[in-house]
């Protein structure tokens, strides 16, 4: 059974520039999530990039850089000039959980397509296997102890379009595939698939983006 989950936010940010104008952000983020079964994809839910984390993830109708591949893939169509390149390593609970992100976007040389990749990954390392710390005999031989690691893994590949771009006007498209990947040491894994759509519009310093993940639901 899918639910639809939907987050609106209305953001003012004063932007200390020559012309002190204050911008709104309005953002819509919407998730298709399973009434069950689809625990490994809260990793995707940590976040994406220091911007991201600073504003309260309020990206959806900002993001111009590589994390667009995240947060809306249309907003990779604001990457033109040059490729935007970033990586990101974060830990938590004192270091037994360790995050990983990377991303790259590549601007096509027609102007108005570009392409995204990024990966992620969420793991606790060096989990202890005592499984056969205890010989037949029942004495303990700790050299029996192995470790092994449970990770999440998940591959984006993003295509951002701008449908019109000028100085005071953006509107863009984009799409998300993106593979999912668990494994659990040698005991277990799995692999999951799903697709994600967003848009974004800018309008003499109005910002609206919306971002929907899932739109198919997630297949494991």
């Amino acid at each position: 059974m899918l639910s639809l989950s939907v987050i609106l936010s209305l953001t003012y940010i004063l932007c200390l520039n020559e012309v002190y104008s204050p911008r709104f952000y309005a953002s819509c983020s919407c998730l298709h999530t399973r009434s069950s079964g689809n625990t490994p994809l809260r990793f995707l839910n940590i976040c994406a990039g220091a911007r991201g984390l600073a504003m309260e993830e309020a990206q959806v109708a900002s993001v111009a850089d590589h994390t667009a591949g995240y947060w809306n893939p249309a907003g990779l169509g604001l990457v033109k000039e040059h490729p935007s390149i970033g990586l990101m390593h974060a830990e938590y609970f004192s270091g037994i959980g360790k995050y990983d992100y990377a991303a790259a976007a590549i601007p096509a040389a027609n102007g108005k397509n570009t392409f995204g990749i990024s990966l992620l990954r969420f793991a606790v390392d060096d989990i202890p296997n005592t499984l056969f710390l205890v010989e037949p005999d029942g004495s303990l031989n700790y050299n029996n102890i192995q470790s092994f690691s449970s990770a999440d893994y998940a591959l984006l590949l993003s295509l951002g379009h701008s449908l019109t771009d000028s100085d005071d006007e953006f509107f863009g498209i984009g799409g998300n595939a993106k593979i999912i990947y668990r494994q659990v040491g040698s005991f277990a894994k799995a692999f999951g698939f799903g697709f994600d759509a967003g848009a974004m519009y800018h309008k003499n310093g109005w910002r609206f983006g919306v971002n929907i993940k899932d739109v198919t639901g997630a297949f494991q």
